[in-house]
């Protein structure tokens, strides 16, 4: 391996370092690392386009942009702002080079290495002793020394031009043999040590408990000095940003406002100003407050930007230096959510991300350590959620990896390695270089928003959400429980011989569950480790469902699967004909949603040709839902004619809403809507209000079984990494 010098900096190749004069060590990226490297290595000779890209990305599909910004990048590292210190230059359409390389002023390392003299003060480069690490030290042994002024203190022997010129001869002749072995091991090397860091991850363990209300803390930001946490302490559905000072445990409150609610706490890096939403019914706003020693200024909140809709979601952040923020944006309901950034000086905004129309669309970031990158969550289709990487300086997007369930924040353990929750408990990492997972602490509450700070690693902990089975009388308008407890009882499946059949974490995992006169008993495991959900009766000894995406038989005996599509459908949900014989659920082509019937007897698909998004049988004809419109709508299958039915109707899944008799039941936001079906329109005649949110219902046609989700109890903890132990 190589290091080089300079008055300014030196890199160290194996270790991907730059140590400034001044003692700061910058870790650097792989891609900024192999670019040094192979600029270094090609000795003051211009390295073009497509060489740089297949060295940096290993691929020839990128267009030149993509290199200059991470050229941009180094100049900047290396201190090319200085008219005398330029170190890299551009050739025009052909690449870049390193100005002023000479040849002779570095020394590969060998065990000897510090005895050979060296005596290049004239080059920008100087050789300086590399200690090598012991996992490492057989690669780098086996690399040769190379050093043009010993061979030139040999050739100074004044024997024979003739012998000077073989010994000189063979000297290239070797080092060029040399070169063709050590090159392999010196990729190697860097390959090992990526895969080192990689399988050994920081470890974790728990510290403290930071937060002590009642209720639920579902978002909160700390200061950059750790001094002040934020947090939104949410209780009997009402919502306040408290400030602590945790030194002193200090408390103080962002004022509340009649009508709005605060949420996504935010500091500045210098601690001094919080961002925050405030979300009313008539939309979403990004709000600053000033803060000092003692806490909110009082009068000093002022509204910087609209956020779109109201009861939006988002997280925020500021530039490291605090002159700019990033949020999210959806204006209306048909749109998914955008991520902007502006500029707090001059008040200029600029869409950063162009989401598909078929999801939530871009609503969770973190900005890396740096600055540069902005690592965010892309929903689609409200279920797995993917996290993209943004390099903002070029605006080049790609995607990192996907997880099948709703995420909710993101977090840099420094710029190469993001951290993220899981529902099974457990916080991982990801590393970029090497595109490797690894479990960073497992806890035995369930953990979300993960946050680091200075190492550390601040989390909420417990049950955010409870849910509880429900039953409504449709003559009365009665709701009775059915479960109490403190875990999520979700997807009721009512049978037609008194039993409830549901999903639960009462086990530790989500299993299914029978409820019937005799008591309440856990069926066997399902043999996969994906979420199931949308269960439904289909018959005596079978259950329906969906799992990744696909509908799915359920014995009811002993568990087993059958699986009645394929992957290529991806249902996100689906309703049942009362006969039970046929399902209904929506399939997006170009993001275009439209109808598709399975008949589950015949094992047969069938494209409807009706552009609609959630639908239900009834009377011969379906009712449905477009995408991201309101209204309801009727079509009659024998005269192929679409009415509007009900025109301010909304839902967004066909197990949120159902048809019994000649009632319709919606789950509207903390409320059901019951609507007596006409031949031409459907009348709003009843609103139940509900404490909670109803997820799943199915319907009879006396009752409706649902499940009603609800605040659970969480809180703030700090976690601090294990120490080494040995």
């Amino acid at each position: 391996m190589r290091i080089y010098k300079t008055e300014n900096w030196t890199f160290n190749e194996n270790n991907q370092e730059l140590i400034f004069a001044d003692g700061t060590v910058r870790q650097l990226p792989s891609r900024l690392s192999r670019c040094l490297k192979t600029l270094l290595d090609a000795k003051g000779e211009t390295v073009d386009y497509d060489q740089l890209l297949q060295v940096v990305w290993g691929t020839s599909f990128r267009d030149a942009s993509t290199i200059s910004s991470v050229i941009s990048e180094l100049r900047k590292l290396l201190g090319c702002g200085q008219s005398d210190k330029k170190f890299i230059v551009t050739v025009p359409k052909k690449g870049y080079r390193f100005l002023g390389y000479d040849t002779g002023s570095w020394v590969e390392h060998q065990e000897h290495a510090s005895e050979i003299p060296h005596q290049g003060k004239n080059s920008l480069l100087e050789p300086v002793e590399l200690q090598l690490r012991p996992e490492l030290a057989i690669a780098a042994d086996a690399q040769p020394i190379f050093s043009s002024q010993l061979a030139s203190a040999m050739l100074l022997d004044p024997t024979s031009q003739a012998r000077r010129r073989w010994f000189g001869l063979s000297i290239v002749l070797t080092l060029l043999l040399l070169a063709m072995f050590s090159l392999p091991l010196i990729f190697k090397s860097n390959e090992q040590t990526d895969l080192v860091l990689a399988n050994v991850p920081v470890q974790y363990q728990q510290q403290r408990i930071l937060t002590f209300e009642p209720g639920r803390e579902a978002e909160f930001d700390v200061s950059f000095n750790q001094q002040w946490l934020a947090y939104v302490q949410e209780q009997n559905n009402q919502k306040r940003i408290i400030l602590k000072h945790l030194p002193t445990g200090n408390l103080s409150y962002l004022p509340g406002q009649t009508g709005a609610e605060l949420t996504s706490p935010t500091f500045s890096p210098d601690a001094t100003t919080l961002l925050y939403q405030r979300h009313q019914p008539s939309g979403c706003e990004v709000w600053q407050m000033q803060l000092n020693q003692q806490g909110v200024v009082a009068d000093s909140a002022r509204k910087l930007t609209d956020c779109g809709i109201g009861e939006a979601w988002s997280t925020l952040a500021y530039s490291p230096d605090g002159t700019s923020i990033i949020f999210a944006r959806n204006d209306k309901v048909s749109e998914p959510f955008r991520l902007f950034r502006r500029d707090l000086q001059t008040g200029y905004e600029r869409n950063i991300t162009s989401p598909s129309s078929s999801g939530r669309g871009d609503y969770s970031f973190a900005l890396s350590p740096d600055g540069a990158q902005l690592a965010f969550i892309r929903n689609e289709h409200w279920k797995a959620s993917t996290v993209w990487l943004l390099h903002l300086a070029s605006g080049e997007t790609k995607q990192l990896f996907s997880r099948p369930y709703l995420m909710y924040r993101l977090s840099w353990l420094d710029d190469r390695q993001l951290v993220y929750t899981s529902p099974e408990q457990k916080v991982y990492g990801f590393d970029l270089a090497v595109n490797q997972h690894q479990v960073l602490a497992t806890l035995a509450e369930p953990v979300n928003y993960p946050l680091i700070r200075e190492q550390n690693l601040y989390l909420t902990q417990g049950r955010s959400t409870l849910a509880r089975l429900w039953q409504l009388d449709l003559a009365t308008g009665a709701l009775q429980t059915l479960t109490d407890s403190q875990y999520i009882d979700r997807d009721p499946a009512p049978s037609h011989n008194g039993s409830t059949y549901f999903i639960s974490n009462r086990s530790g995992t989500s299993a299914i569950w029978q409820l019937d006169a005799q008591g309440l008993r856990q069926l066997p495991p399902i043999p996969v480790g994906s979420e199931l959900k949308n269960l439904r009766d289909l018959s005596d000894d079978s259950l329906l469902g969906l799992l990744d995406g696909r509908l799915v038989r359920i014995d009811k005996t002993s568990t087993q699967l059958q699986f009645l599509t394929d992957k290529a459908q991806q249902i996100d949900s689906f309703s049942l004909s009362p006969q039970r014989d046929k399902v209904l659920f929506s399939h997006e082509l170009n993001e275009v949603w439209f109808l598709e019937q399975f008949n589950i007897s015949e094992q047969q698909l069938d494209l409807l040709g009706i552009q609609g998004f959630t639908a239900h049988f009834w009377q011969g004809d379906l009712l449905y839902t477009k995408f991201r419109q309101p209204g309801l709508w009727r079509y009659n299958l024998k005269q192929g004619a679409e009415t509007l039915y009900v025109a301010d109707f909304e839902s967004y899944a066909a197990s949120s809403w159902a048809i019994a008799g000649e009632l319709l039941i919606n789950t509207a936001p903390g409320k059901l809507q019951i609507y007596r079906m006409q031949p031409n329109s459907g009348e709003l005649i009843r609103e139940i209000q509900l404490k909670g949110s109803a997820r799943n219902l199915v319907c009879s046609e006396k009752h409706c079984t649902l499940d009603i989700f609800g605040s659970g109890e969480t809180e703030v903890i700090q976690l601090t990494p294990a120490k080494n132990n040995d």
